[in-house]
């Protein structure tokens, strides 16, 4: 038998399925909670990683950051897309020695949001449900559910109009 021939007949995408369910499930294990149907492409870095709390159908892409020790909580549906940084420390600007210093603040990511590729999410935001942060934006503030965001630093441009669709699912 060629090896052309082998490889035609080799389950190839079944075994990278079950390889990527099998990493996953080592990664989400790490997780304060994980839910079900969790998509993680590769590059995904979380520092304390017990401080992540992941509802069901979130989706991480390539290359995520989060530094977590404040806590990050992602609500059901949510896209991270690619690049993302999602920040929980600061510190005191006014402290003599300010690395010294460590402010540590929450991130809450509300249900069915999309964080553009790039974006940057700092420490004690709350993204309520239905937003879409732009790619490239710098959330330093809490962005109102269904509500658009874009820019350095992030303003809202516009609301989101989330309409259900005959089989229940929402379309933008």
């Amino acid at each position: 038998m060629q090896l052309i021939d082998f490889l035609g007949w080799f389950p190839v995408e079944k075994i990278y399925l079950l390889l990527e369910k099998i990493r996953i499930r080592r990664l989400s294990k790490k997780f304060s909670h994980c839910g079900k149907e969790i998509v993680i492409s590769p590059g995904l870095y979380v520092e304390c990683p017990e401080r992540l709390t992941l509802a069901d159908e979130v989706s991480f892409g390539p290359s995520v950051r989060i530094m977590g020790i404040g806590g990050v909580s992602v609500g059901r549906g949510t896209m991270i897309a690619s690049g993302v940084y999602i920040l929980t420390t600061a510190h005191d600007s006014n402290a003599p020695l300010m690395r010294k210093t460590g402010l540590h603040k929450p991130v809450f990511i509300g249900e069915d949001v999309w964080i553009g590729a790039g974006a940057i999410i700092l420490p004690g935001v709350e993204i309520c449900d239905h937003a879409i942060v732009g790619a490239g934006a710098v959330v330093t503030h809490n962005v109102a559910e269904k509500k658009v965001v874009i820019g350095i630093p992030a303003r809202v441009i516009r609301e989101r109009q989330v309409v259900e669709t005959v089989s229940g699912d929402k379309d933008e």
